[in-house]
Parts: C-alpha cells; sequence; structure tokens
C-alpha cells in the first residue's frame, strides 16, 4: 500500500484521536459538526503530538548520499524516535511532535530539555505515492541537527502557545496546542462562551466573536493572510512583525499592518515569478480574478471549515463557457488555469499555483530540481503589504535585517534614526546588527549601547554590544557589557560562552573552562562552548578530557567541522594516525576552505607515508590560502622529495615573501640550494636560519654551517 494511500486511510481515525484544545472543546458543545469538519482540514492537523500512528511506515532507513549518513523514523513503543547513524556511530531524538497536515509534508520535532523545538533532518513527502527525504536546507555536506522552531513559524502552525516572559530564544511552556484552533480566525472565544452560557440574547452573542464572514473586505482577506502571504522564504525579509508586538498577538478583525508588514524584492531583479510552498495568496494577488474582483477572497473558493474542492463556477458559469467556441469541454478549471507545480524552496513538494492564468502555462512544472542554491539575494527590499505608505523607519530596517542591501540600507536607517528617535531598542539592534555584517565592530558598539541605554533589562542587547566591543578589541569594556547581559538573565549560555572567550584570550585557561561549562549546562546543543571547553582543557594539558568534550560536540552535532579537526590534532598529538586521518577526513569534507585542516591533514598523510594524498592536500590548502608559510613550506618539501628542485625552490621563496623571517623556510631553501650546487646561496640561508626566532631551525643552520665549513 503507498505511503499517501495509508495516511488517508489513516486521517479519520486520527481525527478522532486529536486532543481537541480547551476552546475547541468549548466551540464543540453548540458547533459540534463544524469542529469534527474542521479537524479534517490541513490547518486542523497542521501541528500534533507525535504517535506512531500519525506517520507511515518507513520500509529501510534513507541513506542521505550528500553527508554519507542513514536517517529513519522508528517506532519505541508508543513513541517514535528521528535515528541518524554514521561510521558506526549514531544518535537517537525523540520526536515529539509532527509539522504539517500530511497533505504535502509531515515534519519531524524534537522538544528538548529547555522547551525549543528542534527540527530533525528527514521529512516525508506525500508525492509519488509517499517517501521520506530530507527537509529544506538539511540536504547538503553538513545538514545540520539542531535547527530551532521559531515563533514565527509556529506562529502560523500552531494556536498560541504559551512562552516565557523575559526569554527571547525561542522556547515554549507547558503543553503545546495542536493545530490552529478556532481562535485564530474568530478570536478568543472566552467571552462569547460566558454569553451563550448565560442565556445572553443572539445579538449580544454574535458581538462577543469575530465572524470573518461580517468583516469589511480588506480585514476578512487578512484573517488568512496571517499565515497564507508570505513573499519568500528566502532571508529578505519577507516580514518583520512590528517591534511593539509580541508573538501570537493578532487579533482577528485588526489590521494585519498593525501586527505585521510585508516586503518583496524589487521589481525587475528577476524574482517575480518565484513559486514557493507558502505563495499561494502571494500569486493569487498576481492573478486578474483576484484584481479585478470586488469581493474575491480565499473563501471564495475554500470553505475554511472542510476539505472542499476549490470552485470557479460561482463566477464562471459552465454555461457562459460553454458558448465559448474556443474553451474546451470539462469542469477541471484548476488543471490548465491554476496548474500544479514543483515549489522552489522545498522541492520534494509539488502543489496548486494559485496565479490563475488565462491560458495555460508552458513548461515542465514537474520537473524535478535540486534545491535552491547560489548566493543569495542582494538588492533592494520593497514594501509589499499593506499597500499604500509604509513606516520608512521600517522600510530602512527591511534593507539590513537580513542583510539584503547592507551598503545603501545602513546609510537609510541611520538617517531615519536620527530623524526619528525611537524608543524601541530593536531598530538599533538591527543597526548593530548590520554594522556587524560589515565589519565595523566600533560602530556596531555604538548602536548596541544605545538600545542597552532604551532597554536595560534586554540580555540580547547587552550580549550583542559585548561581543562588539569584543571584536573591537575592548576586552575590559567587553567583560563589563557580557556581565550586565548575565545579570538580567544568568541562563544566556551565549553571554558566558562570550565571557569564557576574553577569559582564554587573556591566558586565563581555568576561568575559561568553568564559563564555558556554564554555558553547555545552560544549552547543550551550544556547539561553540563545546569546542571551546575541548581547547581550553587541551592547552591545559587535559588530553582526556579534551578528547572528551570534542567527542560529545559531535555527538550533539557530528557535521560539526571544526570539532572534527580539533579531534584530529589531538589524537595525531597521542599517536592514534588513524583516528586523526578520519577525523581530518570529515573535517575538510565540512570545511573544504579552511586551509590549517588542509596542512595538518596533509602532515598525517606524510606521516602515513600516503604522499600524493598529502599533495592534494596542500594544494586544496594553497588554493584556501595562498600566503600560508606552513602549507608553502610542506609543498616545498614534497617537491624535494621527488628531487623537483625548482618546484621546491619556487615554494620556499614564495613562503619568504609572505613571512621573510621564516626560520624553517630558510633553513629548507638552504637545503634545496645546496643540492643544485648554490653555495652562496645556501650559505645565505643558513645564516639567515640560524638568526631565525625558530629556536629548532636555528641550530639546525648552525650545524649545517658548521658542516660546510662556513661560519654561523
Amino acid at each position: 500500500m503507498s505511503y499517501i494511500r495509508q495516511l488517508r486511510l489513516l486521517i479519520p481515525a486520527l481525527v478522532g484521536l486529536l486532543p481537541l484544545a480547551a476552546e475547541e472543546l468549548a466551540c464543540g458543545n453548540c458547533h459540534a459538526k463544524i469542529v469534527a469538519s474542521y479537524r479534517m482540514t490541513g490547518m486542523g492537523r497542521s501541528f500534533t503530538q507525535a504517535r506512531p500512528d500519525r506517520v507511515p511506515v518507513q520500509d529501510k532507513p534513507y541513506f542521505h548520499a550528500a553527508s554519507g549518513t542513514y536517517f529513519s523514523i522508528e517506532r519505541r513503543g508508543a513513541h517514535l524516535v528521528h535515528r541518524r547513524s554514521r561510521d558506526g556511530e549514531a544518535e537517537e531524538l525523540r520526536v515529539d511532535y509532527v509539522m504539517g497536515s500530511g497533505n504535502h509534508a509531515l515534519t519531524f520535532l524534537h522538544r528538548n530539555a529547555k522547551g525549543a523545538l528542534i527540527e530533525l533532518p528527514l521529512g516525508w513527502y506525500s508525492e509519488k505515492g509517499g517517501y521520506f527525504a530530507m527537509n529544506p536546507g538539511f540536504d547538503n555536506v553538513q545538514p545540520a541537527t539542531r535547527r530551532k522552531i521559531d515563533y514565527d513559524c509556529m506562529g502560523c502552525h500552531n494556536s498560541a502557545p504559551r512562552i516565557p516572559a523575559g526569554r527571547e530564544e525561542p522556547v515554549y511552556s507547558g503543553a503545546l496546542p495542536e493545530g490552529i484552533d478556532c481562535q485564530r480566525c474568530h478570536g478568543s472565544g472566552a467571552r462569547h462562551v460566558a454569553a451563550a452560557k448565560a442565556g445572553s440574547g443572539e445579538e449580544t452573542i454574535r458581538r462577543t466573536i469575530v465572524n470573518p464572514a461580517r468583516l469589511p473586505l480588506e480585514r476578512r482577506r487578512e484573517v488568512c493572510l496571517q499565515c497564507h502571504l508570505e513573499t519568500t522564504s528566502a532571508r529578505l525579509p519577507s516580514m518583520i512583525r512590528r517591534f511593539d508586538r509580541a508573538p501570537f498577538s493578532y487579533v482577528p478583525g485588526a489590521p494585519l499592518g498593525e501586527y505585521m508588514l510585508h516586503f518583496d524584492h524589487a521589481p525587475g531583479t528577476g524574482q517575480e515569478e518565484k513559486f514557493e510552498i507558502v505563495s499561494a495568496a502571494y500569486r493569487l494577488r498576481k492573478s486578474a480574478c483576484y484584481q479585478k474582483s470586488a469581493a474575491m477572497t480565499c473563501t471564495s473558493c475554500h470553505d475554511p471549515h472542510a476539505k472542499t474542492p476549490a470552485t470557479c463556477g460561482g463566477c464562471h458559469p459552465a454555461k457562459s463557457l460553454a458558448t465559448k467556441a474556443t474553451h474546451p469541454p470539462g469542469a477541471d478549471c484548476a488543471g490548465c488555469h491554476m496548474p500544479k507545480r514543483r515549489t522552489e524552496d522545498a522541492v520534494q513538494v509539488v502543489m496548486t499555483d494559485h496565479f490563475i492564468q488565462r491560458r495555460p502555462a508552458v513548461g515542465d512544472w514537474l520537473a524535478e530540481r535540486p534545491e535552491r542554491a547560489g548566493p543569495e539575494y542582494r538588492g533592494q527590499v520593497v514594501p509589499y503589504y499593506p499597500a499604500g505608505t509604509m513606516d520608512p523607519l521600517y522600510q530602512a530596517a527591511a534593507q539590513v535585517l537580513h542583510g539584503a542591501n547592507l551598503a545603501a540600507g545602513i546609510a537609510r536607517l541611520e538617517e531615519e534614526l536620527a530623524r526619528r528617535k525611537p524608543t524601541q531598542s530593536e531598530f538599533y539592534v538591527t543597526l548593530g546588527n548590520a554594522w556587524q555584517q560589515t565589519g565595523r565592530p566600533e560602530k556596531a558598539a555604538e548602536a548596541f549601547q544605545t538600545a542597552t541605554e532604551l532597554a536595560p533589562r534586554q540580555a540580547r542587547a547587552w550580549r550583542f554590544l559585548g561581543i562588539a566591543l569584543q571584536d573591537a578589541g575592548k576586552a575590559a569594556a567587553a567583560e563589563n557589557a557580557l556581565r550586565r547581559a548575565l545579570a538580567v538573565d544568568p541562563r544566556d549560555a551565549v553571554a558566558w560562552y562570550q565571557l569564557g572567550l576574553l577569559d582564554s584570550r587573556a591566558g586565563r585557561l581555568r576561568e575559561a573552562t568553568e564559563k564555558a561549562r556554564n554555558a553547555i549546562a545552560f544549552d547543550p546543543d551550544l556547539l561553540d562552548a563545546r569546542n571551546s571547553l575541548g581547547a581550553n582543557l587541551a592547552a591545559l594539558g587535559d588530553r582526556v578530557g579534551a578528547e572528551k568534550a570534542f567527542r560529545e560536540a559531535l555527538g550533539v552535532d557530528p557535521y560539526f567541522g571544526t570539532a572534527h579537526g580539533n579531534l584530529a590534532r589531538l589524537l595525531a598529538a597521542k599517536g592514534d594516525e588513524a583516528g586523526a586521518l578520519k577525523h581530518f577526513a570529515r573535517a575538510v569534507t565540512l570545511r573544504p576552505d579552511f586551509a590549517p585542516d588542509r596542512h595538518e591533514f596533509a602532515l598525517a598523510l606524510v606521516r602515513a607515508n600516503r604522499f600524493a594524498e598529502a599533495r592534494a592536500e596542500v594544494d586544496a590548502a594553497l588554493r584556501a590560502d595562498a600566503s600560508f608559510v606552513d602549507a608553502r613550506i610542506l609543498s616545498g618539501g614534497l617537491w624535494a622529495r621527488e628531487e623537483r628542485l625548482a618546484e621546491a625552490r619556487t615554494e620556499y621563496e614564495e613562503a619568504l615573501r609572505a613571512k621573510p623571517d621564516a626560520g624553517r623556510a630558510h633553513l629548507d631553501l638552504a637545503r634545496v640550494l645546496i643540492r643544485l650546487g648554490d653555495r652562496p646561496g645556501t650559505v645565505h640561508h643558513l645564516r639567515l636560519a640560524a638568526g631565525s626566532a625558530d629556536a629548532a631551525s636555528a641550530e639546525l643552520a648552525r650545524q649545517a654551517l658548521r658542516n660546510i665549513g662556513a661560519t654561523p
């Protein structure tokens, strides 16, 4: 039986098992039929607890070739686990929730001890009868396993989950509501239920609830647009929730623009025809049907309370179409005018294009395609919704929020801030982050300082200030700012980690170690803190503890290239060449342009007498960093081993151009020159090596000078 048929057969039974939210239980007392029908819709099934009967059976693990990893969703009694295995090592995380209705896809989520929801790499797709494959953004050599579900994402798959006060990261309190419930479209029903229980008159009861059908046209449309209007899923930004609005605070019937503002790519930049998984309303708004209609909304075709097919007959009766000689008979309007297409951002998904076209689109819209790749958009970000004049301050913030239009955007945002002097700290945080992206930490610190003055109880602003000051070389001021962040929120793991970096750079390794441990205690998924702990322990001589820290980091994320490289160095130092080679190979796969890993991998390969492979790695190191002196010296040594002395000489001379006092390069160049018969050159470079700060090379050079009868 196909996966999609399995799921469709499960849905009726599943709906009866889904726990209703308290709001829906109250609604069901009077509207039982509507509630039961609604729970069958995609919105009603958009977010549920994970249960074995919710997920189709997986015949065998999915092999992800790019990362060389097997992934599977497996049953463990009444629970599901997401299993990841590679090279004999495996990790299992419990699947706590499932996001998505299954009409197109299912995404599996793990809830960690802090209450954050973690998107897991493996997903399920309904196309071709149903199959498992990687979720968008995970189909690469480094499918990171700790991607958190933020509030804006949950805002369109859930109702109003409880979130803890004072926490800036996306964490959730208590049990989570399942699906989109009645209140997302009708507002809170507490007064409505109370009025009904009190036996109030019908008109009084009616006024205590939002009925979208009675709203003005634009407000009615916005009830759907709050979730279904996304101009793009790429980093633009497509939407900014106003800085003075809390997550999940939109109230149906209120102007959507008072809660969030939508933005788009600038016209003429080749983005006009983008088709993405949440682009239904965006595409519909391009249609003549929509633009010329005085009353068209999403509910003109879709009943929000039931699974009903779209209909065009309300505006285009079959009789009128039959009189047109050029129009073929048939009732499948959407098949031609709203064809199914493969989405650009979730390439495993095929769905209806809501851009209603007069003539059928030409092209193979179902053809398989790779994940969207290439450089991110760089250009102007333009207002999209609401139509009309949009606040220039938010327009300026949109230019820099995700770095699309930094150069022009920073100046524009600074100008608006100087003119308006807003009291919301987030505008200054946005400016500070933009300056950080352009490598100007001193300017970033100025913006973050203003943010802390406006919001002294915001740990995030103090933390950003501390990081900027640290990058600007102002260690004492950075430490003060980070301690202010911890005074506001002692659980701020990143602040602990950054304080540890300050200690490490100042040589206070034991203090740095303790701060890294604190960071890990408050956020076990903070990989940089685990790596820092390992590096500090290694510097203190605790190789056992360091190795444990690096291995634990890889237990959290086996695609963490930095930890692979550091573990490889540690293993090489204790003589475990096989282990070192294994982890260096992983490191250079995950960080192909990081020259130090390439160089040290090459050294390990030389020790293993694998010279051809060493040559490939040292060449890769030099492609990544042509001025890498140690890699030049190693390259010269490999050429000299092959008696290609001219090439060796060139490499050593390149090394000395980059670092004229490199004692090892002078020494090795002298060794090549003596073989070439150049005694004056040999003596010259031996003397330079003998006078260098490299003690080992200096001693060898003095000995060589004595051996050839020259004075040091």
